[in-house]
């Protein structure tokens, strides 16, 4: 339930926006929203980067601007030079595409100076603040939802996948690093297909959990293996 309201809110509030709204000069982002600057201080040109759907020119979806061609308008590759992070997401910021670079992870509220990753940022994640496997908590996941990660028994980087029959079909979309991918938690009642290659190409892994509260899983071992992930798709368990 928490996720429904927010895509009907989101595809309400960005109807009819082109690409001059995009440029505004000032922004200050939503609940599910970050805004990022080209200059420090929250200052010069500005867009605003969301968890939700998002229909840029690069197709990206539920928060993975995972190349800078995915980018709204102005944003242009190594150009945001800080950032504000809406009450109910975090960010983690790369300065490669496709997650690879160095990383940084950054909390709800005002980055006004990125330090090392000024102007050299190719990919942003939008996360959920609840997405606590950040901290290596035990965290919730929903049902519907996979959460990723990149180390096994649930640790490492990690981001949470959480559209019932949609297909994440590289690892732009994946979420993390390509070819890094060790363990998954799934929530109750949910199915994840995870394949070694793009569009569900075999080998592919299927996860099933049928218990009301959600199931770890490593990848070693199975047919996808470890460190292969490239595509998930993500069901109701069949049962």
């Amino acid at each position: 339930m928490r996720r429904v309201y927010f895509y009907a809110a989101v595809l309400l509030a960005t109807a009819g926006l082109g690409a001059r709204d995009a440029v505004a000069q000032a922004c200050d982002p939503g609940a599910f929203e970050i805004c990022v600057f080209d200059s420090a201080n929250f200052t010069g040109l500005s867009a605003r980067m969301i968890r939700g759907i998002s229909s840029t020119a690069g197709g990206t979806i539920f928060g993975t601007y995972f190349s800078p061609a995915t980018f709204p308008v102005p944003v242009l590759n190594d150009w945001i030079g800080s950032i504000k992070v809406g009450s109910n997401v975090r960010a983690r910021i790369c300065t490669d595409s496709f997650w690879n670079g160095s990383c940084f992870n950054l909390t709800p509220g005002g980055w006004f100076d990125l330090g090392g990753w000024n102007n050299a940022i190719s990919s942003v994640r939008i996360d959920w603040t609840d997405q606590s496997c950040w901290d290596g908590a035990n965290w919730p996941v929903f049902p519907n939802e996979v959460s990723v990660h990149e180390h096994p028994n649930q640790t490492g980087d990690c981001t949470t996948k959480d559209q019932i029959g949609v297909e994440y079909p590289h690892q732009g979309f994946l979420g993390i690093r390509n070819d890094t991918m060790s363990s998954a938690r799934v929530g109750e009642f949910t199915q994840a297909v995870i394949c070694r290659h793009p569009n569900q190409g075999a080998p592919c892994t299927v996860f099933i959990n049928g218990q009301p509260s959600p199931a770890n899983f490593n990848m070693n071992g199975t047919p996808c293996g470890n460190d292969a992930a490239t595509s998930i798709e993500i069901g109701t368990a069949p049962f």
